[in-house]
């Protein structure tokens, strides 16, 4: 729905300007904002896909769409405090989630033994 608002920005703004009492625009530092948004959750979005896209999820891609996830998201530069603050909140849940996720040693076995 973000995505979808931000693609057509330009027209709700044309339309927004036909109507006095109509909501505020938004400026383009929460536009900025917005996009980082969009920015962080593409990682998300692609892993909920890869774990939902099979009719059950396998031990052996926990570990490595974790650390697929946790990597992408540390790889992102964002300029606006506000996608600063994003990634620092996502990083720390990740950490306490699935922090410890290497040491489940049933976990590390099926992911070596898989041959995907």
């Amino acid at each position: 729905m973000l995505e979808r608002f931000l693609k057509l920005k330009d027209e709700i703004r044309t339309i927004l300007l036909r109507f006095p009492k109509s909501p505020r625009i938004l400026t383009a530092s929460e536009i900025q904002e917005a996009q980082e948004v969009i920015t962080l959750l593409k990682p998300i979005e692609a892993a909920s896909k890869e774990i939902c896209g099979d009719h059950y999820i396998t031990a052996s891609k926990i570990i490595p769409i974790v650390n697929m996830l946790h990597q992408k998201v540390l790889d992102l530069n964002f300029e606006t405090q506000a996608g600063q603050c994003l990634k620092k909140a996502f990083d720390r849940e990740m950490a306490r989630r699935f922090g410890k996720i290497n040491d489940v040693h049933l976990l590390a076995i099926a992911t070596l033994m898989d041959p995907r």
